[in-house]
């Protein structure tokens, strides 16, 4: 009885953390500025200046990034709570077609996929008085990431926003992607910024995506 009692008491000692690893597991792990994807095995180094939000393990997107003490636009200087917070997210999802290609796609008006869907979600997750009116190319190049075929594009997202009476008044923000292929797997850095802010921004991006190691 007592030899039962002792089995019995290791037991609840020993469910509450097994459940509460279960409850924490995420994407990946960070250790040393040092992100480590759990499902896909890529690693990436954080900027000390970005915090890193690890996301749920079977979504598409991987990780979330944001810019600490980020700048404000002198005309939101009043509203500091309007200013766009520099993201990068960093998505992995089955495609099959070359990364130049696939970025055009994301671009695209027309062309829709579940992935795309996904990636672009948050451009498009608008408020009811805000209309997506599309991307805009400012640049587009084919690079190599990690000895691995990859498309960096540059450009703008932008909205109408309608105001009382009828009126409407554009907002711009600047985009940028950088989009890395593996076998069938895409990985999709998505950047997006006060436009004022984005070569900087974007400089520090493609520092911290440039570490990327994605083992074969």
């Amino acid at each position: 009885m007592k030899r039962l009692l002792i089995v019995l008491l290791a037991m609840l000692i020993c469910i509450p953390s097994v459940y509460a690893r279960k409850k924490s597991k995420k994407s990946g792990v960070i250790k040393d500025n040092i992100y480590t994807d759990a499902e896909y095995n890529f690693t990436i180094k954080i900027l000390e200046n970005w915090e890193a939000k690890l996301q749920k393990p079977k979504k598409m997107i991987r990780l979330a990034l944001t810019q600490r003490d980020h700048e404000i636009p002198p005309e939101l200087m009043q509203f500091p709570s309007m200013a766009m917070v520099p993201t990068l997210n960093i998505h992995i999802g089955k495609v099959d077609m070359p990364p130049a290609v696939y970025v055009d796609s994301l671009v695209s008006l027309t062309y829709s996929s579940d992935v795309k869907k996904e990636v672009m979600k948050d451009l498009m997750a608008l408020e009811e008085n805000v209309t997506f009116d599309g991307l805009k190319t400012t640049q587009k190049d084919r690079i190599k990431i990690d000895e691995k075929e990859a498309c960096q594009w540059q450009g703008s997202v932008n909205y109408t926003k309608k105001l009382g009476m009828g009126d409407t008044i554009p907002r711009v923000y600047s985009v940028g992607i950088v989009a890395l292929k593996k076998g069938d797997l895409m990985m999709t850095c998505l950047i997006e910024t006060e436009s004022m802010f984005f070569t900087d921004i974007f400089k520090e991006v493609l520092e911290m995506v440039h570490t990327i190691e994605w083992p074969d």
